[in-house]
Parts: structure tokens; sequence; C-alpha cells
């Protein structure tokens, strides 16, 4: 009798015990949680060792201030991501026209680009406004409409229109006309002469209100178009008739200063967002920091490029800069629907 009792209390004590393992199993049951854990350490991962590349695209010669700002741009991208960015530069125009660069831009086939307000309002309409005459009179004023409201409202329609987002404007400087033979001083100098302009419509809109024949053409053509006398001559910032050695082929620059060049670094917003933010903060800002830098050092560029251009041979024309406004004010009121209405105005409200 006393074994069977002994054994029955053996049972029933075994049976609790397991009992009360069952009871605890979803306590120490973790597969949900252990599976989180590795799928995050493996993104985790994943970030650190990925390698983003980026190729940057224009259309300058590699002695340019906005090339050279790219390639310190690259160097310092490169070096403060250890190697997680892989960034290159091309110029010159290697990776197409600037036309070209735009589109592959917005279609996610290249990463950076550097462009003109006009081209890209070939995707964007407002944007045309930076290429409107005497739009923006100065680096302090792109910059301040940049760094505005309207800034970023310009460049949020930008990224939802096309998938381009804007790092940086940069100040290129003021247009000025070179010709082969005439002196250009007024509108009435360029009646009946063929000057080359980009592709744009506003700045086709802009030589056929002075009198001018314009001729769209890609800005690597135009050198050879120049020397051969296809055209008579062109219209461009200093920085740009410089570094394309224009004065070997050009002989006069008037000083028109019909628009103020404004230039973009823009890239692809998609891109921009598959970066993780340690890595999309350093873009954007080391992007930023150059614009800034480089828009500065083409402002002191702009002082002194004159004189330089005199001791290669070429007459400056001092020109009247209020007679090319007179002729420019129809250029402003045709086009403000294309822009949109009062965007030219909102733009001047920045000009302190």
């Amino acid at each position: 009798m006393k074994k069977l009792t002994a054994l029955l209390l053996a049972v029933a004590m075994l049976a609790a015990v397991m009992a009360g393992c069952a009871a605890k199993t979803p306590e120490v049951e973790k597969p949900a949680d252990n599976d989180a854990v590795t799928e995050n350490a493996a993104e985790s991962a994943e970030g650190e060792d990925t390698i983003y590349k980026i190729d940057i695209a224009d259309v300058y010669a590699s002695e340019h201030i906005f090339a050279q700002a790219m390639d310190k741009m690259a160097e310092e991208l490169n070096e403060k991501s250890n190697g997680r960015l892989e960034v290159k530069t091309y110029h010159n125009s290697t990776l197409g026209s600037e036309k070209e660069q735009v589109d592959a831009v917005a279609a996610n086939t290249l990463t950076m680009a550097i462009a003109g307000g006009g081209q890209i309002g070939n995707l964007y309409a407002p944007m045309y406004v930076f290429d409107a005459p005497f739009a923006i009179a100065s680096n302090d004023h792109l910059q301040a409409v940049m760094d505005s409201d309207l800034g970023a409202e310009l460049n949020d329609g930008l990224a939802e229109a096309t998938g381009i987002q804007i790092l940086g404007g940069l100040y290129a400087g003021k247009r000025f006309i070179t010709t082969s033979n005439t002196p250009v001083y007024t509108p009435n100098d360029l009646k009946g002469l063929k000057i080359r302009v980009p592709d744009q419509p506003l700045s086709i809109a802009n030589f056929k209100a002075f009198g001018a024949n314009p001729t769209p053409m890609a800005f690597a053509e135009v050198y050879l178009a120049l020397q051969q006398g296809v055209v008579d001559g062109q219209e461009n910032p200093l920085t740009q008739i410089m570094s394309a050695k224009f004065y070997e082929v050009q002989k006069y620059v008037s000083t028109s200063s019909h628009v103020t060049q404004c230039v973009f670094l823009m890239t692809n917003k998609a891109f921009m967002d598959t970066l993780p933010d340690d890595l999309k903060a350093l873009v954007a800002d080391t992007a930023a920091k150059y614009c800034k830098e480089a828009s500065e050092t083409s402002v002191q560029y702009e002082v002194d490029t004159l004189k330089e251009l005199e001791s290669y041979g070429m007459t400056i024309c001092d020109a009247d800069v209020e007679a090319f406004k007179s002729k420019a004010a129809d250029v402003i009121a045709d086009n403000a629907a294309t822009w949109g209405e009062g965007l030219y105005e909102r733009v001047q409200e920045y000009n302190k």
C-alpha cells in the first residue's frame, strides 16, 4: 500500500512539473523577435557596406570654376563617406549636351548635373523665370531666393513634376555678348547678326527682341561655329567665355548684362531617397557648401576677367544696359504666363 501511494505521488509531482513547464513556454518563445533583430542587423550591415555611385556631369571645360568645384566636392564626398560614396565627375559635355544631361537626371540614368533655369524650364516651366532678362541682380539675390520659402516651393514643384531635386544655385555671372566683326553697344547694333543662343525659348525670345537672328546650338559646337563664321557671335557669362577660349575667335565683348546667369546643381530625388540619412545629409550639405563657394569665386572672377580679355586683344564695349532693359520689357510681359503670373515680381522681392 505504501509503495502504491508513493508511486501515485511521484506521478502527480511529475505531471505538475510538466504542466508548469507548459505554462511557461510562451514566455521563452521569441522566434519573431529574434527574426526582427536579425533583419534589422542585416539592414544595418547592408547600409554600411553598400557603395552608392554618383556621376556628376556638366558642359564646362575642366578649368571652369564650376567644374573645379565639382571635382573638389567629389573628393570631399569620397573622403568623408569613408568609401560608401563613389563620386566621379565628367566635364566638357562628356556625358552629353546640357539638355541630354537634364533628361538623364530626370530619368535617373545620371545622378547629378549642372544646368540653367531655361533648360530645366523645358521640363518645369516656372524655372524659366531664372533666365528671364534682368530677373536676378546678383549672387546675393540668387542665394536669397534659393534659401527662401519661394526657393523651397520651386524645388518641391520641380521634384513632383520631373523627379529632379535642386541641391544648390550657382551664380555664373552676367551674360555678355561677343562678336567677331561688329561692336555692340545697343540692341540696334545686333540687327541681322547671327548670335548663338542655348536651345531655349526664352533665350531665343530675348535676342529676337534685341533685333538679332538667334541661332540655337549646343555649347560644345560653339567654338568651331565661331571659328568658321557659321555664327557672328554668341552670349555667355565671362566664366564660359574665358574657359572656352572664345577670345581666340571673337574680337568684341559687349557688357549688355541682359541676363544674370543662374545654373543649378541637380540630382534625382529617387536616388537621394535611396541614401541612408547620414549620407543624404552629407551630400546635401556638401553640395550646398560648394555651390555657394563656387558662386563667390565666380563673383570675384567676373570682376577680374574683363581686364584679362582686354589683354588677349578683345575690345570691351560699354553697353547701354538701359536700352537692353527697354527691349526686354516685352519679353518679360509676353512670358509671364509661361513661368507663372506674379512669379517674376516675387523673385524681385528678394533683391535687397
